[in-house]
C-alpha cells in the first residue's frame, strides 16, 4: 500500500491496491485539473492531495500514482 506520515492513501488487498477513502477525502491533480476519487478513469496518472480528520487540508502528498482499475466504485491505486 501507498502510506505517508501524513496519510494511509491505499491498502494492499490481494494484487489489488484499493484507495482509503473511508480515512480520509482525496483529491487527485492532472495538470490542471482536480478531480475527486470517483472521477478517476483507468490509466489516469495525477498527483495526490489529502484532506485529513486531523486538520491537514488539501495537502499534496507529492506522490504521483496511476489508476490500474477499480474494486466495485473504489479506484485502486500504484
Amino acid at each position: 500500500g501507498l502510506l505517508s506520515t501524513e496519510a494511509v492513501t491505499t491498502i494492499p488487498l490481494g494484487h489489488h491496491t484499493p484507495l482509503a477513502y473511508r480515512g480520509h477525502f482525496f483529491e487527485f491533480a492532472d495538470g490542471e485539473q482536480v478531480s475527486p476519487a470517483w472521477e478517476l478513469r483507468q490509466g489516469q496518472e495525477a498527483r495526490v492531495f489529502v484532506t485529513t480528520g486531523g486538520g491537514l487540508t488539501r495537502y499534496d502528498t507529492g506522490d504521483r500514482v496511476r489508476v490500474t482499475g477499480h474494486m466495485g466504485q473504489v479506484p485502486c491505486l500504484e
